[in-house]
């Protein structure tokens, strides 16, 4: 069994560690709220779902883009001997 001393200095570290959190849990609030507002501003994006969709679009976007340079490349290189 442990005595009073330790059991108050463990209680101590507890609460330190508490505290901490809740100062983590503020800035990592504040981030999600900044960067949230950044999402709306610069892309009309209004939460992390339609993120998650915009993102999966300009994924597409740039599959598609990427095989139509492929491809036009492919015919330049098939025209003109490099």
């Amino acid at each position: 069994m442990q005595n009073k001393d330790e059991m108050l200095k463990d209680l101590s570290k507890l609460q330190i560690e508490i505290d901490t959190a809740k100062k983590e849990k503020v800035e990592f609030e504040t981030r999600l709220k900044i960067l949230t507002q950044e999402l709306k501003e610069k892309f009309g994006i209004n939460d992390f779902e339609e993120a998650k969709n915009y993102i999966k679009e300009m994924q597409e976007k740039c599959k598609d883009l990427e095989q139509q340079i492929q491809a036009k490349y492919e015919k330049l290189k098939s025209e003109f001997e490099w």
